[in-house]
């Protein structure tokens, strides 16, 4: 019997029609997913990098019956196919139109340099910890055995982000 797992997705654009862009990966998402819950949209500065283009985020629960590892590989594709062809320039993060980040995989925790779960910053990012504490506030994060809602109290990410 496959093996269904729950699964906690960030998506952010900053470039184009930001709505329409993360519309548009979360249908392609649908192809390997079984989405369950749609967070509302945020709309955040840029962390980490300077851009006057502001990002929408939202994140989403859902259902797979595919391995982390090919749902990186698809997530991956999604970005493609929706624009973005690279993930930063000398480790500096840029403007995209598309931004998909597995932040959970049911409680699994990997480890290695290209693929970290539970996703290594989400911890640190007030645009993952909102829109996740508004769905799943009571969701266990496996390595600091915090909810998503402490986790969201503690977050040191003082950046000013607006639902929509």
């Amino acid at each position: 019997m496959e093996k269904i797992a729950t699964i906690a997705l960030s998506l952010g654009s900053n470039l184009g029609d930001r709505k329409l862009n993360i519309e548009s990966a979360i249908d392609l998402l649908k192809e390997f997913i079984t989405v369950d819950r749609i967070s509302s949209y945020y709309e955040t500065p840029p962390l980490g990098f300077e851009s006057t283009d502001f990002f929408l985020n939202v994140c989403l629960i859902a259902k797979t019956n595919v391995s982390p590892f090919e749902l990186l590989s698809f997530t991956q594709l999604v970005e493609k196919k929706i624009g973005r062809n690279k993930k930063s320039t000398d480790g500096v993060y840029e403007s995209r139109e598309i931004d998909i980040d597995i932040i959970f995989y049911d409680d699994e925790i990997i480890n290695e340099t290209k693929f970290v779960l539970p996703h290594k910053h989400f911890k640190s990012r007030r645009f993952v910890l909102e829109p996740l504490s508004e769905i799943v506030s009571e969701w266990i994060d496996t390595i600091s055995k915090k909810t998503i809602r402490e986790l969201c109290l503690l977050c040191e990410d003082n950046s000013k982000i607006n639902k929509i």
